[in-house]
């Protein structure tokens, strides 16, 4: 063998060495990375047993529920008072309504009711003035009559006749008095 030979031949060992070592230090390498994929994938796992079990996913999602009809039963509650409220409120306004009706009418009524017993009073003064007149009449012709026929007995008749006339003058007083009372 010669020098050459033997060289390449050593050059292919320490080729070959220099391969081993590199080789050496890249599984070295290797059970680094492995290791630190352990830690990884132990990490991995934690990561993936929280998304797998929605631990954080759940306890939102019931916080989210709770909340969620919560706010649906306030809705609700708030819509039925609204409601409540819309209706008592056309209530009290057709109250209001038919309370103007009923105020209009007894005005009206009661507007009737001052004409009629205004007209009623006129019509009793006109009365009252034609029977005083007339019982003033009755009176005169009473007073020539019982002259006349004093002789005959008659005055007894004429002071009961005059009697009536006094009582249908105070009962004429008596209902224009109730009457100016009613008006009152």
């Amino acid at each position: 063998m010669d020098k050459k030979e033997l060289g390449q031949i050593t050059e292919g060992i320490q080729a070959a060495y220099d391969q081993l070592s590199e080789t050496i230090n890249e599984i070295g390498h290797l059970k680094e990375l492995t290791s630190k994929l352990t830690i990884a994938t132990e990490d991995m796992k934690h990561l993936f047993d929280d998304v797998l079990n929605n631990r954080k996913l759940n306890e939102f999602k019931e916080n989210n529920a709770q909340a969620s009809n919560s706010v649906k039963a306030n809705v609700e509650k708030i819509d039925r008072d609204l409601s409540n409220l819309l209706v008592n409120r056309q209530l009290f306004v057709d109250y209001l309504e038919s309370s103007k009706e009923m105020i209009s009418k007894f005005q009206t009524k009661v507007d009737e009711e001052a004409k009629d017993i205004a007209d009623l009073m006129k019509k009793i003064g006109v009365l009252t003035a034609n029977i005083k007149l007339d019982q003033q009449k009755t009176k005169g012709e009473l007073q020539k009559a019982s002259k006349t026929l004093e002789a005959a007995g008659v005055t007894s008749k004429y002071d009961k006749l005059n009697g009536k006339l006094m009582d249908m003058d105070e009962r004429l007083k008596k209902i224009e008095s109730l009457l100016n009372q009613k008006l009152r």
